[in-house]
């Protein structure tokens, strides 16, 4: 049902959804980034498979969020992936600015 009501949302609330549950700095399993990359992307369980196998990547392995940008931001649904990438560099840029007034 969850994947289901991520199809029919509209991209920039699939990117709000990512956003309210990983900060740029924590390390998520490979297995529930690979979840989101589905909810993101519409990306199919054979292919995320595959691009794990190929990237020898274990579900039980962790990574960053700007790991995940990187790996995948050129796969499928690289447009969607890459958005995710700006949205993450001007949250930062604006608390860079922040901090410096």
């Amino acid at each position: 049902l969850r994947d289901k009501l991520f199809e029919d949302m509209p991209v920039e609330d699939r990117l709000a959804a990512f956003i309210a549950e990983h900060t740029a700095e924590g390390r998520y399993t490979v297995a529930e980034l690979s979840s989101w990359h589905h909810r993101l992307t519409g990306s199919c369980q054979l292919g995320r498979d595959n691009f794990a196998r190929d990237k020898q990547l274990r579900p039980e392995g962790v990574m960053t969020v700007a790991e995940f940008i990187k790996l995948t931001k050129n796969a499928y649904g690289g447009d969607i992936i890459r958005r995710l990438s700006e949205i993450y560099k001007e949250a930062t840029f604006k608390e860079v600015k922040h901090g410096q007034n």
